[in-house]
């Protein structure tokens, strides 16, 4: 996920509520976006997964080995016990 998009979503988002309203805009809006970043690495690991079984079982079991270091982000993704825990500002 791009980091100045999520901000400038936020402050879009919050810049016309009270000082007083904003932060639970924005930490609701934080855990929105978070939510959507999983959905988008869950499908991304579904489209990529029989990719990377294909192109392992054609290489070396250290390439394959590599592969798999290079799913790790999307697997955690995909994994529905996961929650990043969002401070509140």
């Amino acid at each position: 996920m791009n980091l100045r998009w999520a901000l400038d979503r936020v402050r879009k988002q919050v810049e016309s509520l009270t000082p007083a309203a904003r932060s639970d805009a924005a930490h609701e809006l934080a855990v929105e976006i978070c939510d959507e970043d999983v959905v988008l690495n869950q499908g991304i690991g579904t489209a990529g997964l029989p990719l990377i079984r294909a192109i392992a079982g054609r290489r070396k079991p250290v390439l394959a080995s590599i592969s798999s270091l290079n799913a790790m982000p999307g697997w955690l993704a995909h994994r529905r016990t996961w929650k990043p825990r969002l401070p509140r500002i």
